[in-house]
């Protein structure tokens, strides 16, 4: 039961209190919060943001009660008609949702791959707006040499002895000089013996170092087991 009061000064101050109660009200119904800051004769920017934070909650809260009531009645004309669906929007359908674009970047750094079925659900696009990133072909890589790194240091790295010995052996038997064909038959034709062929090659290579002449010395023994001393094809 509601009782007017006989003050005629409360009068006003009670329906006005009474007014406030039913607008939050019914904004906590709808929006779930009231506005509760208040102005006090005193105005700042962040006040002002929230109350246009508040006013464009207000506004799609009632976008979103109304559009399924009159997506119902758009339905049901098409289909009394045979006309083909129609979608009804409300409001501006191309502005951009600055905060939702900033997550996405931030989630696409991320390593995130975002779908164009995600971009048309969330932004409004329709098929052919999103273009497919292009494929890039990765060459590919000659497998069959092994991955090395290169260093720099590589070449100014000591050797060992063992490695300096088999340097300087491979040295040695690039610069060694052999004998033609013709030079050792004409040794194994003049040798009996082996004895007697190193005799000949001693002559025969004076200058010769240690490692070229025991080359040519194996190479020559090697024939004249093939070939035959000359004592043994006199005796044939």
């Amino acid at each position: 039961m509601v009782s007017a009061s006989s003050n005629g000064n409360g009068g006003s101050s009670a329906f006005e209190s009474f007014d406030k109660k039913i607008e939050r009200s019914i904004q906590k119904l709808v929006l779930g919060q009231t506005l509760t800051s208040g102005t006090d004769g005193a105005g700042s920017r962040a006040l002002g943001e929230v109350h246009l934070e508040v006013q464009n909650n207000k506004v799609d809260a009632d976008i979103r009660m109304i559009t399924s009531t009159i997506q119902a009645m758009i339905d049901a004309i098409c289909a009394l008609n045979n006309w083909e669906r129609h979608i009804i929007v409300i409001g501006d359908e191309k502005s951009l949702n600055a905060p939702k674009a900033d997550r996405d970047v931030k989630l696409k750094n991320a390593g995130a791959n975002l779908t164009n079925q995600y971009f048309q659900r969330e932004y409004g696009l329709q098929d052919g707006d999103v273009a497919d990133a292009p494929q890039i072909a990765v060459p590919s890589q000659f497998k069959a040499l092994p991955h090395r790194a290169f260093s720099f240091a590589a070449s100014t790295k000591k050797l060992s002895v063992e490695q300096q010995e088999v340097e300087e052996l491979s040295d040695g038997q690039r610069s060694i000089d052999l004998l033609d064909q013709k030079q050792v038959n004409e040794l194994i034709q003049s040798s009996e013996t082996p004895e007697a062929l190193a005799f000949n090659l001693m002559k025969l290579m004076p200058g010769a170092s240690e490692s070229q002449f025991t080359a040519n010395l194996e190479m020559a023994l090697y024939a004249a087991d093939v070939l035959g001393y000359v004592t043994a094809s006199g005796d044939k």
